[in-house]
C-alpha cells in the first residue's frame, strides 16, 4: 500500500469522525435543550437511542456531564438510572453511578434503590472507570 492510500485513508477517518461527532453534538443540544425545558430526560433518552452504540456512549457521558456540571443534578440521577437499565454493560455507567453515589449521596439514593444497585452497580468496575470509559 503506498503512501498516497495511507492519506487518503487517514482523511477519509478523519472526515467521517468529524461528521460522526457533529451528528452527536447537534442531536446532544437540541434534546438538552428541551429535556432542561421539560425537566424530564426522555428526549435525551430518545436522542440516544438514535445512535449507533459507540455515538450513544459519547452522547451519554456529554449529557450527563452537562447536566451534572450546569447543576441539573437529578435529572442527570434520572439519566444515569434510565441509562444503565437499558445498557447496563457500558463501562461509563458504572463511573457515572459512583460519582453520583460519592457526590450527591441523597439524591442517588433517592433514585437506586437496593434492588437497582444489587442488580447494575459493580464497583469493582467503576473504580476503574473514568469519564471516557465505553
Amino acid at each position: 500500500m503506498g503512501p498516497m492510500a495511507i492519506i487518503g485513508g487517514a482523511v477519509l477517518l478523519a472526515v467521517l469522525l468529524w461528521f460522526m461527532r457533529r451528528r452527536v453534538d447537534s442531536s446532544l443540544m437540541k434534546a438538552l435543550e428541551e429535556a432542561t425545558s421539560r425537566n424530564d430526560v426522555t428526549p435525551l433518552l430518545e436522542a440516544a437511542e438514535q445512535l449507533s452504540p459507540t455515538q450513544r456512549s459519547v452522547f451519554f457521558q456529554q449529557a450527563v456531564l452537562h447536566l451534572w456540571n450546569n447543576w441539573h443534578r437529578p435529572m442527570a440521577i434520572s439519566l444515569i438510572e434510565h441509562f444503565t437499565r437499558k445498557h447496563p454493560d457500558e463501562k461509563i455507567v458504572q463511573y457515572w453511578l459512583k460519582q453520583a453515589m460519592e457526590i450527591e449521596p441523597q439524591l442517588a439514593r433517592e433514585s437506586y434503590d437496593d434492588r437497582f444497585l444489587k442488580n447494575y452497580y459493580r464497583p469493582e468496575i467503576a473504580k476503574e472507570c473514568c469519564q471516557t470509559s465505553s
